[in-house]
This record gives structure tokens, sequence and C-alpha cells, in this order.
């Protein structure tokens, strides 16, 4: 489905979500995020995607630097007369060590500097109906890998 945000925190992306059980402690999460999407507005602010864990930032933040994928402005590719129709990729594959056998929740979120951009999931900007305007498909995936590797 399409998701939109203006959010300035965190918000939690409708559908890419994923809930998983380990069956040991010594087992490994392999968790695989694939998003489609773009940050429309302004060239001088930008909107970030992140993965959460349990509703804690999973991938966290170093110092001011802010999301895992920093999303500049729409139409990336330089094309700037398709910069309300073009979708970018973002892909991130990760291994979790939680050391627990309860159930874990992993999420995706979105962020914009400014309130008054919005960040599109699944649909460019301009989502007119025609067969020139492509939707996206974003998915969460979660693996549970033999802690012996």
């Amino acid at each position: 489905d399409t998701f939109t945000s203006s959010s300035t925190s965190y918000a939690v992306v409708t559908g890419l979500s994923v809930d998983i059980t380990p069956s040991a402690t010594s087992s490994k999460v392999l968790i695989l995020v694939h998003v489609n999407g773009m940050r429309g507005g302004s060239n001088y602010y930008w909107g970030g995607i992140s993965l959460f864990k349990g509703g804690s930032n999973f991938i966290g933040s170093a110092g001011n630097r802010n999301p895992s994928f920093n999303n500049g402005y729409a139409g990336l590719d330089g094309d700037q007369s398709n910069e309300s129709f073009n979708m970018d990729n973002y892909n991130l594959s990760v291994v979790d060590s939680p050391n627990t056998t309860s159930q874990l929740t992993y999420d995706v979120r979105v962020i914009l500097q400014n309130g008054s951009d919005t960040f599109y999931i699944n649909s460019a900007r301009n989502d007119e109906n025609s067969s020139g305007r492509a939707r996206g498909i974003s998915s969460i995936t979660c693996l549970e890998i033999d802690g012996s590797w």
C-alpha cells in the first residue's frame, strides 16, 4: 500500500513491520529491508529511513548524523523535468544477535528535517492514475539463522 508522512519525528511506515520469535538464544536474525519511495520538496532538507527494533532505532546514529538512509530531493537521477515521478530504492541487510527467545518486532520508519516536505512510500509525489505512473513494492523480511555459523 502507499504511505505518506510529513513528520519531523520518526513515523512508522504502515505495513513495514515484522515479528519474529527466535527458537534459541544463540540464534541470529537476518533482516532484509527494501523500500521504494521518494521525498518531494526542497533541495535544502533531508529525509531519512531507518530500521527500528522494539521501538528503538536499531541502526542508530553517530553524533549529529541522523538517518540510516539519507534521501535528497526527488529525481535524484538528475532529470529535474521528471522530479515528481521518480522513486528511489533503498536496501538494507543486517544481522542481529538478540540473545533471546522472546518475540521481536522490527519496523521501518521515516523522518523529515522539515515538516513542509512529504515522504512518499510506494508512490511518487505525482501519483495520478496514468500508465506512466508506476507504484513501488516495499518489504521487510526476517530469517532466523542457526547461531552456530
